[in-house]
């Protein structure tokens, strides 16, 4: 939608207009009445957007004119861009430089002079920007003038306000309406097979609930306990052969460790061991794929199961499995919902009671318009669910959407019920491919480098303003939350394609794939490519006289392929208005220098490229950077990295070559996530440590390594922790193997925020784990300490108010004393004493030294008047790789004293005294493999062995 951008160019230009720097906006005579004139003139053509946005879809002169409109916008947009970064220079280059010796004249002389020049240097500039904004605005008039041929007509517009709604109904919206039956019919298909592996296919209309049947069967407690291994994979388009392995690697092993595996034939390997001799349950979810070739080699690998192993297969098309080796008998065709059962899901999310009885008859006339797709009805409860009252309701039952063959057709009454600032946010989701897994801060940071998130004041919190569009597009159920993230349904990102098709392309490039030149000339409007390219395929040359991009986001399939440092140039030379350009896991060697052409460039993905060696020094120049990834690159930072004054988001974890952060790294005020700061030392001694001084804008976790590196206390206290307010976790690493004098008072200097959620401390040397400022933080909800070695006693953490995990590892504590609840012996009273009163998990790991656990005494009990309560939350304890651990307390195996216990596990703990099985009689779930068999018999019933250490180990 074209008004989301004029939006921007109207307010950016008022903006400009107003600016208090008159000397710096000033360009040439008679460009600032230009300006105003441009102002007036978008205002009024905005008043037609409306009436035209309706008209396009019938006249193809509106759609045209429309086309062009938005064409000019956009230049003019990048026109402000030039002229805010000229000024922003400009203000740069009149800055002294860093010196305490230049006196208060010699300043005005400095002053002066770089004036003069940088006016000498860039009048050019101005005349530049100046001829263009008469150019623009000239066609803009030639386009004003054609809303009269058109006949189009001025309305009232008023945006609605985008509004954060809490979460409860979204989870209300997935309880799971009409499906039981069908439910049943798959389960006899999988329980009853014979063959290995079963192939069974849903089949059904996009938006039917083929995935959500999936699911009820996949969570299905007699399916968790008829299979061995379960696997669920989101295959979707393209069919990645080496992806979809290392999703089922990674679900069997766990995240990212499929990451070391380069070639298909290591990770299918790895696949045949977890699953040989096993009996598993794979869901293929949104299969496409109708090459058998592409299917075979993967199937191959997963016939080393037991019989009955079954792979359930989610797709629209029936072709797709039966190429999948599915048998007809075992497809089962998903069936439409009732009209009955499509309004039980639209009331639950619009909340209609019996006082709602008119609105309820009105609903139900909508729900029999839902076609019988679960989908369907799930977006129109979203947006019914903002619409209170009955002419609301008639509004919605009498749109013409609802007569349209598509079944995208009453999708698209959501996307008109967004606000205005929400529409261009959706449609920028086309850039996606379908089911791809979106990271809401990933997709704040992509709104932003778009300039698609506006506050009303002039400081306002961009990032808050991104999380309510995205909590607000997750209430009209645009967006589906799912484990680990947020995804975009196949058909919600067809409607985004639909409405963002001139913008927004997606282009597969294959082996021998062919452009013609028509190629360039149906995409030359295009703004924003996602390009998908397969192994071996070569880079289509036609890309890079698409010079309007604003957004290039490539992708290659399987390992191997790399993008040409001559294509990386090229992009840099020839993609000029880029804001967004994603090349992570592209196989880049060098970064050219002439990335500083890319003026507008905001956000910046080149992680995971392994063989990166380096980056110029130009990349500091791209000064509109607002977020840099740099994940898993073996490179160091440019020097002049402090030159990035409006970098807010930057990522360096496993770049292994970064020992340290550059001098004038504590320039970038308005970073607001680091991952992570890493303390090295200068040439002059001082640790880089002193950089964080001024960074108080940081937030979310920060994580600071090589604390072994500060030289002195003095440089501790100038980081300054307290004073970053925003952030919720820290995770100090010192070095393990540097142990200073002094570390237990750096501990005790690096005090952060007394609101502080999460502590993490590793490597630590000193002997003394308890610096006063822990007791300050009430909100603590985890502490993880590990790899502590001088550590012989355990701090008095049963006083943390508010902890509900705690995970200790690798200390040298060789006794745990009631100390450790926070008790105090030599202060005993008469009052009562509640010990961890939030803790729910506890774990100890690699406790070497460790031998006795007190439990309390009676006489203690006595002290307290037997009103001592330790760990009446705790649901599970863990203790493992303790040899020389004897007994454990009493207190945490009681059911009166721990009554919520749920698991308990105990692995490698050699010297442990038999545990009497009354005393753990209460505790549902159990891992103890050192027990004596008559024991564990007697614990377990017979035949439920596999089963209850199975859900031990995972619970």
């Amino acid at each position: 939608m074209v008004d989301a951008i004029i939006s921007t160019v109207v307010e950016d230009l008022t903006s400009m207009m107003l600016s208090t720097i008159k000397e710096e906006v000033k360009l040439v005579t008679g460009v600032n009445d230009e300006v105003k004139k441009l102002v007036r003139n978008f205002k009024n053509i905005q008043d037609l957007l409306d009436d035209a946005e309706e008209q396009q879809l019938k006249e193809a002169s509106v759609k045209n004119w429309l086309l062009d409109l938005k064409t000019v916008s956009y230049d003019m947009d990048d026109v402000i861009d030039e002229w805010k970064t000229w000024i922003q220079t400009s203000q740069r280059q009149l800055q002294p430089p860093p010196s305490d010796r230049i006196s208060t004249l010699k300043h005005k002389v400095f002053s002066i002079f770089r004036c003069n020049c940088f006016t000498l240097r860039d009048v050019g500039l101005r005349h530049v920007i100046g001829r263009r904004i008469k150019e623009i605005h000239q066609t803009l008039d030639d386009i004003a003038a054609g809303k009269d041929l058109l006949q189009l007509h001025s309305t009232n517009r008023s945006d609605k306000q985008v509004e954060r709604h809490v979460t409860t109904s979204f989870v209300e919206t997935q309880k799971v309406k009409g499906r039981d039956v069908e439910k049943d019919q798959v389960k006899s298909m999988i329980l009853e097979t014979k063959s290995n592996p079963h192939i069974i296919s849903l089949v059904g209309l996009g938006g039917i609930g083929k995935t959500t049947l999936a699911k009820l069967i996949y969570n299905d407690s007699e399916i968790e306990n008829h299979f061995e291994k379960k696997i669920w994979v989101c295959v979707s388009e393209p069919f990645d052969e080496m992806r979809i392995a290392k999703a089922i690697l990674e679900s069997l092993r766990g995240p990212s460790i499929a990451h070391d595996f380069k070639e298909l034939d290591n990770v299918l390997r790895e696949i045949r061991k977890d699953l040989n001799e096993k009996t598993f349950l794979l869901v293929l979810d949104d299969v496409w794929n109708e090459n058998p070739s592409k299917w075979e080699e993967l199937k191959q690998s997963l016939a080393c199961g037991l019989l009955g192993s079954t792979i359930l297969v989610t797709t629209r098309n029936k072709r797709v499995a039966i190429v999948m080796g599915c048998n007809p008998d075992s497809i089962h065709e998903v069936e439409l919902l009732t009209p009955d059962d499509c309004w039980s899901i639209i009331s639950q999310i619009t909340l209609v009671q019996g006082d709602g009885q008119r609105l309820e008859s009105i609903g139900k006339k909508i729900a029999e318009k839902c076609k019988g797709l679960p989908l369907v009805a799930n977006i129109v409860g979203g947006f019914l669910r903002f619409k209170k009252t009955e002419k609301e309701w008639l509004r919605v039952l009498e749109k013409k959407e609802w007569e349209g063959s598509d079944v995208l057709d009453p999708l698209k009454l959501s996307y008109y019920d967004l606000p205005l600032s929400l529409k261009q946010c959706f449609k920028y989701c086309a850039i996606f491919p379908k089911d791809s897994m979106i990271y809401e801060s990933r997709l704040i940071e992509l709104w932003m480098a778009q300039g698609y998130l506006r506050g009303k004041e002039e400081n306002e919190d961009l990032e808050i303003i991104g999380g309510t569009y995205f909590s607000n597009l997750i209430s009209r159920s645009l967006f589906q939350n799912v484990i680990g993230g947020t995804i975009l349904h196949d058909m919600v990102s067809d409607l985004a394609q639909t409405f963002a098709k001139d913008e927004c392309l997606m282009i597969e490039v294959s082996n021998g794939t062919e452009f013609s030149e028509n190629s360039l000339s149906s995409n030359a409007n295009a703004r924003h490519l996602t390009l998908v390219i397969e192994k071996d395929a070569s880079f289509p040359e036609f890309i890079y006289d698409l010079n309007k991009l604003r957004s290039l986001m490539i992708q290659f399939l399987g390992y191997g392929s790399s993008l040409a440092v001559d294509a990386v140039k090229n992009i840099f030379d020839r993609l000029t208005c880029l804001r967004t350009l994603n090349l992570s896991d592209c196989g880049i060697k060098e970064v050219p220098s002439s990335i500083n052409r890319l003026v507008h460039l905001r956000w910046l993905d080149l992680s995971r490229n392994e063989n990166l060696e380096k980056l110029p020094k130009t990349l500091c120049e791209c000064y509109n950077l607002q977020t840099l990834n740099l994940i898993y690159c073996p490179i160091e930072l440019p020097q002049e990295i402090g030159k990035l004054i409006n970098l807010m988001f930057l990522d360096i974890r496993y770049c292994r070559k970064i020992n340290y952060l550059p001098k004038g790294f504590g320039n970038l005020l308005h970073l607001k996530e680091l991952r992570d700061f890493i303390v090295g030392v200068y040439e002059n001694k001082t640790s880089c440590i002193v950089e964080m001084e001024k960074l108080n804008n940081l937030r979310k976790d920060l994580v600071i390594k090589g604390l072994g590196n500060v030289r002195n206390i003095e440089e501790a206290r100038k980081a300054q922790l307290m004073k970053k307010k925003n952030i919720t976790g820290l995770k100090l690493v010192f070095d393990g193997d540097h142990v200073q004098e002094d570390e237990e008072e750096l501990l005790e200097t690096l005090e952060p925020p007394s609101d502080l959620e999460t502590l993490r401390i590793e490597e630590y040397g000193g002997k003394m784990l308890f610096p006063s400022w822990v007791m300050k933080l009430n909100l603590l909800r985890a502490l993880r300490i590990a790899n502590c070695r001088n550590c012989k006693e355990l701090p008095p953490l049963g006083k943390l108010s508010s902890l509900e995990k705690l995970y200790l590892r690798n200390m040298g504590v060789k006794r745990v004393g009631v100390e450790f609840l926070g008790i105090e012996k030599e202060k005993k009273t008469a009052t009562s004493f509640l010990s961890f009163p939030k803790l729910k998990t506890l774990w100890f790991e690699e406790f070497s030294e460790w031998k006795e656990w007190d439990d309390i005494d009676g006489w203690l009990m006595e002290s307290f008047n037997n009103t001592i309560t330790v760990m009446p939350c705790l649901k599970s304890l863990s203790i493992m790789y303790c040899p020389k651990l004897k007994t454990l307390p009493y207190c945490l195996l009681s059911p009166t004293i721990t009554p919520q216990l749920q698991m308990l596990e105990i692995v490698d703990c050699d010297a442990l005294q038999p545990i009497q099985t009354d005393k753990l009689s209460h505790i549902p779930y159990l891992y103890l493999p050192k027990l004596p068999e008559a024991e564990q018999e007697e614990e377990i019933e017979d035949g439920e062995e596999e089963k209850e250490e199975e859900r031990g180990i995972f619970f």
